[in-house]
């Protein structure tokens, strides 16, 4: 079960998400924009687009394929490095995970089940806590 403060973690990269995605539609807008008027000089096929109303009548595939393109781009550039979890478990053992943040370890290590094997021997393993490894 994730705790609150990942819930709000969650949320808090969703609406990241939903804001780069809207400032990338800007960014394309502005630039379709400055291209047309730039290219006025090529004829009357050409209609400048000021306006929210006119922009959702002319959004096309291609304008569409360069936003996701700006978006891809972007994640790559912000896509956390892994990164070394030393999870503990109640029982006082412990495991070294590579993870992307602590709630990614979490999930990886609650994959495993909670009950574990040792020899002929089953263990609870109750997470205590997880923190990043030092080096």
């Amino acid at each position: 079960m994730r705790s609150r403060e990942e819930v709000q973690e969650e949320q808090r990269k969703a609406e990241a998400r939903v804001q780069r995605w809207n400032e990338s539609v800007r960014q394309v807008r502005e630039l379709a924009r400055q291209w047309q008027r730039d290219n006025a000089h090529l004829g009357p096929f050409l209609h400048p687009v000021e306006d929210e109303e006119s922009w959702r009548k002319c959004l096309t595939f291609d304008d569409f394929s360069a936003i996701l393109c700006v978006l891809k781009v972007r994640d790559i550039e912000d896509m956390k490095k892994e990164t070394i979890f030393e999870v503990t478990f109640t029982n006082q053992s412990n495991v070294f995970i590579k993870a992307m943040d602590k709630a990614h370890a979490r999930r990886i290590v609650e994959k495993n089940g909670a009950t574990w094997t040792r020899g002929d021997h089953k263990v609870e393993m109750i997470i205590d806590k997880i923190e990043e490894a030092k080096n």
